[in-house]
């Protein structure tokens, strides 16, 4: 994961709306985390303040979402940028509720 995260960071910078800055530090953000995971050098807090940040960012921009049609057609996908960029955060959310799991149990064992 820590590979993909670099890698889609690396596409937003190219983003022309002006946030190529945010998506990719936040994609970076993930990254970085993933990648102190593997080496047993991060805590659990740091994972779950994140996830629940990028959680939040999520729901805030739900109802902003503009559908024109059902959300399992490519073109939708291509054509709503906040769609995809929500679909990204949800991504990480994950990944991180993952990690942060995984810290729980780690501390617990």
């Amino acid at each position: 994961m820590t590979v993909l995260f670099v890698v889609w960071a690396y596409y937003q910078l190219d983003d022309v709306d002006g946030e190529a800055a945010i998506w990719a530090a936040a994609y970076g953000v993930a990254a970085v985390i993933s990648a102190l995971f593997v080496f047993r050098k991060i805590a659990l807090m740091p994972v779950a303040i994140v996830a629940g940040l990028y959680l939040l960012w999520a729901l805030v921009n739900i109802p902003r979402i503009e559908l024109q049609s059902s959300l399992f057609g490519a073109e939708v996908w291509m054509q709503n940028e906040l769609l995809r960029e929500t679909g990204g955060l949800l991504i990480m959310v994950l990944w991180l509720g993952v990690l942060t799991l995984h810290l729980y149990r780690r501390g617990r064992g």
